[in-house]
């Protein structure tokens, strides 16, 4: 199974230049917990999600309209994969990098979807208990992956 027959397709983006109140608003009004971070050329510069919303008004005191989501996008890595790739080594992607959200993009870089561990427990989830072959997605390989990403942001 491909990570482009399962991702989600319509991905909502934000610019630097947006404050995070908009970028909060566009996660509010669209039931998503991140926004890439896109440059004027369309190209993926970083991800805002609602923690890093509300940690960086916390640190900065500042309220949101205050704060640019380039601020808080820029200097971290964002992880990628490419659209051809299969749902398993997406999933391995996860938990090797501890994020929970993998921009799927196209050769040019150009974002082309969003896969979760959510889109993922839910496929698993349904072939859990499924007989025959897996397509590589087994619900034990996102779970290692989910408990991964855990541990990982425990220790940040």
């Amino acid at each position: 199974m491909r990570v482009d027959n399962i991702m989600e397709r319509e991905v909502i983006t934000c610019s630097p230049d947006d404050t995070l109140e908009a970028a909060a608003l566009l996660m509010w009004n669209h039931a998503c917990g991140s926004i890439p971070v896109v440059s004027g050329d369309g190209q993926p510069i970083g991800m805002v999600t609602d923690r890093d919303i509300a940690m960086a008004s916390v640190l900065q005191h500042k309220p949101l309209w205050q704060i640019k989501a380039g601020e808080i996008a820029n200097g971290k890595p964002l992880v990628c994969c490419e659209k051809g790739i299969s749902a398993e080594e997406a999933v391995k992607q996860m938990g090797e990098h501890g994020v929970r959200r993998l921009l799927v993009v196209d050769r040019e870089g150009c974002i082309q979807g969003l896969f979760s561990l959510d889109d993922a427990i839910y496929y698993a989830e349904n072939r859990k208990g499924h007989k025959g072959p897996s397509e590589g997605l087994s619900y034990e390989g996102v779970m290692s992956a989910l408990k991964d990403v855990c541990l990982q942001q425990r220790h940040r």
